[in-house]
């Protein structure tokens, strides 16, 4: 083993590690799910959120076999891939429909506390996330999944 591939690998286990971190804010169980190099893959990168959640680091990560790969091993869960290219911001890439679905609760939200701060029926402080890191996994999952038309690929 080189060096170089010891300090790749620890860079991205940092990335699995900031990501999960991360994502404590909104499902407070994440965590990274240590797998041994060249073992049979037992879980996502990061587990304990309704999503399939590959990462992905380097100076070129390759972002379609990621994608081949999530497609491939998920157990049912939506998957998203979180990649960061050396020197750049983090991202995240996800099935277009299932980022369509969250957009368009996020529309509705912001219309519905429009509206009940119009009618003065609600306080703004009291939707200021007092649920944050408390969702129910299964109940989210299957929101994700309802209505999805799409074949599951890519």
């Amino acid at each position: 083993m080189t060096m170089k591939g010891n300090k790749n690998r620890q860079r991205g286990n940092t990335f699995m590690n900031y990501i999960a971190r991360e994502l404590r804010d909104i499902w407070f169980m994440a965590r990274r799910n240590f797998q041994e190099r060249g073992a049979i893959k037992d879980g996502a990168d990061v587990e304990e959120t309704p999503y399939w959640l590959e990462c992905k680091y380097g100076k070129r990560p390759n972002l379609l076999a990621a994608i081949r790969q999530s497609v491939a091993e998920t157990d049912g869960r939506p998957i998203l891939i979180a990649y960061r290219q050396e020197g750049n911001a983090a991202y995240i890439i996800q099935p277009f429909r299932h980022w369509k679905k969250l957009a368009n609760k996020a529309v509705l939200y912001d219309r519905v506390r429009a509206v009940l701060q119009e009618e003065e029926i609600i306080d703004v402080g009291m939707l200021e996330e007092p649920w944050v890191g408390r969702l129910d996994y299964e109940k989210a999952l299957k929101e994700s999944e309802e209505g999805c038309d799409e074949p599951s690929g890519p």
